[in-house]
């Protein structure tokens, strides 16, 4: 696809992951993905490695790697490796062959800081694919996988699956693996996919910006707090206990017993006027005096 202009559109950053051999490669590699977010990239993401590449990207998009030749006199030049031969050489310098390794540990922390994770990095015997964090007091598993292959990403979908039934949460860099079966996956595991180029933004000091709240893209999985007694209210109902143990001794239905039966026990007044040898009306009727039917 290009632009009005015939300029070849980039494919972008994210998609750049699923692209990039072994999540490695020169400057230019990474350019021809991240455009001006190059810088961004850099400083948030990438590592520096020690040994040079020995490959360059073609200037041409014919689709080969250059080989690069170190001549005598110092000179860089990368070599088309064509068959026929159909590229000019590429004069390079040192500074052109750094290779950059991108880093999921900090992808994996700046995904937790943008969307309020709680950290948590755990290796999963998958290629390429680890736990970075969790999420809510239910802690449910939040995963991150980086895969060039549909057919890997759906074995990985369907080994996470199988480990957490009652659901996870998993990050992708694109949506362009999720066919019809991974789809399936997630159902049956009451699990959610959310891929990073329609989630977060790139900002340009290399962090990551949440596009919605975590607590509105996460929704599905919020456990409710079991419901706690608010201290006036607990108050209230010691007092209530305190009154009804000093009803009158002797008295039919005590206050106490009826309190017990038909609120704690959950049992009808017919029930607890049984259980007590009285009518049901007297129980009825010392209930609404306490207050404690309402």
């Amino acid at each position: 696809a290009t632009t009005r202009n015939d300029t070849p559109r980039r494919p972008g950053l994210w998609r750049g992951l699923e692209e990039m051999d072994l999540l490695t490669g020169v400057a230019v590699d990474w350019q021809h993905f991240a455009g001006d977010a190059w810088s961004a990239l850099q400083r948030g993401f990438l590592d520096r490695l020690e040994q040079p590449a020995t490959s360059y990207r073609c200037e041409h998009e014919c689709g080969c790697a250059h080989r690069v030749v170190h001549s005598p006199d110092g000179r860089i030049v990368a070599v088309c490796e064509c068959d026929p031969w159909n590229c000019d050489d590429i004069d390079l310098t040192a500074a052109d062959l750094v290779e950059w390794e991108f880093n999921r540990s900090r992808l994996g922390r700046a995904l937790c800081r943008a969307f309020g994770l709680d950290r948590r990095e755990q290796e999963l015997g998958l290629p390429f694919t680890c736990q970075v964090g969790s999420f809510s007091t239910a802690a449910v598993p939040v995963v991150l996988t980086i895969q060039y292959d549909p057919e890997e990403f759906e074995r990985i979908v369907a080994v996470l699956t199988t480990r957490w039934h009652d659901g996870f949460i998993l990050f992708a860099p694109t949506s362009r693996m999720m066919g019809g079966r991974v789809h399936e996956l997630f159902c049956h595991a009451r699990a959610k996919f959310f891929d990073l180029e329609s989630h977060v933004t790139l900002l340009p000091n290399g962090e990551l910006l949440a596009r919605r709240s975590p607590a509105e893209l996460f929704a599905a999985f919020r456990r409710d707090e079991p419901d706690t007694l608010k201290q006036s209210e607990a108050a209230r109902i010691f007092a209530m206990v305190q009154k009804l143990k000093s009803d009158r001794p002797g008295a039919k239905a005590p206050l106490h017993a009826v309190f017990v039966l038909t609120v704690l026990e959950g049992m009808t007044l017919r029930e607890a006027a049984a259980r007590g040898q009285c009518v049901v009306g007297l129980g009825a009727g010392r209930i609404r005096g306490t207050g404690a039917g309402g």
